[in-house]
């Protein structure tokens, strides 16, 4: 093919102007993606995808770090993705600058992992998870964590009822109010640093959450700037928590009483 302009690349321990090429992979029926995990990990100046309805993912197990870290990627159409069979997501989309993603399609009924699926998409500003069963996953931590411009989240379809790591979940995101008076939280073991950060966030409804079960609240609503309501949260259950150093900011007070007298 021929050069399409020129893009800078490290090169014997430098940084050099090579050419840039467009990547086309052709095979009579279609290209098998079975094994798409880390696929177009690392690939920092790929500009746009399209897969032509010709890439099949019937059989993939794991899309772990597929588009991670595509730095130039900020519009992915991901509708021709099969996902039945996948069960690992974890770093998914990762630090990849897409604007939007619409994944309302996506069968997620076996992935157990969606560990950092979303963590720094620093332009994402709508993201369509209507339709996710999240009813195996076991890792959310940092799963929205960096998205800096998402104001806007649903995430009502959420079952959280294996979920044991909701560590940096929401931290550093731009989300403004959220609840999560539904998920499931029987199983959880850490919510550190779960929304801190997030100097947008002004209202959260944990109402009805069992943590009986959480060891690791550290930090968990620190630097939440604009926080004034957290609904719940004096029914929890913290009699297994062994770490909750700056569970919030130092002087912050719930119901006129220190943040402290949760753990007593």
């Amino acid at each position: 093919t021929k050069p399409k302009g020129t893009v800078s690349v490290w090169l014997n321990g430098k940084t050099v102007d090579s050419d840039a090429y467009e990547l086309y992979i052709a095979a009579k029926g279609g290209v098998n993606g079975k094994y798409c995990a880390h696929l177009f990990e690392g690939f920092t100046n790929l500009t746009s995808i399209n897969f032509h309805d010709a890439f099949h993912t019937d059989y993939a197990e794991s899309m772990e770090g597929m588009f991670s870290r595509c730095r130039k990627l900020e519009n992915l159409d991901v509708s021709c993705l099969e996902t039945s069979r996948v069960r690992n997501m974890r770093r998914m989309f990762e630090d990849c600058p897409v604007k939007s993603l619409d994944l309302s399609h996506f069968d997620t009924a076996n992935v157990e992992d969606m560990y950092q699926m979303f963590d720094s998409c620093s332009k994402l500003t709508s993201l369509d998870l209507r339709n996710f069963n999240t009813s195996k996953v076991t890792n959310m931590g940092d799963m929205f964590s960096m998205t800096s411009l998402l104001k806007d989240l649903d995430i009502s379809s959420f079952d959280t009822s294996r979920v044991t790591d909701m560590s940096f979940m929401f931290s550093f995101s731009a989300v403004e109010s959220l609840d999560l008076s539904h998920f499931d939280t029987s199983q959880l073991n850490t919510i550190s640093y779960m929304f801190s950060n997030n100097s947008a966030l002004h209202t959260v409804d944990v109402t009805g959450w069992d943590t009986s079960n959480v060891v690791h609240m550290t930090g968990t609503f620190s630097d939440c700037e604009a926080l004034d309501t957290i609904s719940g949260i004096l029914s929890w259950d913290t009699s297994k928590v062994e770490y909750h150093d700056d569970f919030m900011d130092e002087g912050t007070r719930i119901n006129g009483k220190p943040w402290e007298d949760l753990f007593k």
